[in-house]
């Protein structure tokens, strides 16, 4: 039996509406937090955790807090860490931490930059706040500052900066951002980039 004109009229409006409704209520944000859930889940479900063999983690933990004393640590320390990586055939140093200030003993500083000078495989990280800009997925720090004193020279630098979402959960990241030097990659992506021996381009934000 085929259904009234005014009955199809009347379906079509209820659909409209729904729809509406839903529109508002992902254009004001209120279904954020289910997406959010809902991709958590999804990558809980699928993600492959598995440690790569080819990385090894030097931690700052409890452990080495122990043996070494409270962070800071003198930089002849990661000066020492720097030459025993490289003697035990470590093709990338990444330190995932800045060095922002000269430390108060300047021969140790020299010592560190000597260290990664000779190594030549040495990526240090830069953080600086960072907001969204009109470019989609294109975040921007007002500043990034580069390692203090000697270092500057020794090292590659890469960015360490993070954007959370509203609960506090980092979803996205951020393989390079712009700062008032052009677009800075991150961490990891100059460490790749070390890795596989390859130059990253160049980039300048206002033709990019």
């Amino acid at each position: 039996m085929r259904r009234r004109p005014r009955q199809d009229l009347g379906a079509l409006r209820a659909s409209l509406v729904v729809a509406a409704c839903v529109g508002l209520l992902y254009l004001s944000g209120l279904l954020k937090p289910l997406e959010w859930r809902a991709y958590d889940l999804r990558l809980w479900l699928t993600a492959d955790d598995t440690p790569d063999p080819r990385l090894a983690i030097v931690a700052i933990d409890d452990r080495s807090l122990s043996a070494l004393g409270k962070w800071p640590w003198p930089r002849e320390v990661h000066a020492r860490l720097v030459r025993a990586l490289v003697a035990a055939g470590a093709r990338v140093v990444a330190f995932d931490v800045e060095f922002p200030e000269a430390s108060p003993d300047p021969r140790a500083d020299l010592e560190l930059a000597e260290a990664a000078r000779a190594a030549g495989n040495v990526v240090v990280g830069s953080y600086g706040p960072v907001e969204p800009t009109r470019r989609a997925g294109l975040y921007r720090a007002r500043t990034l500052p580069p390692p203090a004193g000697p270092l500057a020279g020794a090292v590659t630098v890469g960015h360490i900066a993070t954007a959370p979402d509203p609960d506090g959960v980092i979803r996205r990241y951020l393989a390079v951002i712009a700062h008032p030097g052009g677009i800075a990659p991150s961490l990891g992506l100059a460490a790749l980039s070390r890795y596989l021996g390859t130059a990253l381009p160049s980039w300048d934000e206002s033709s990019s």
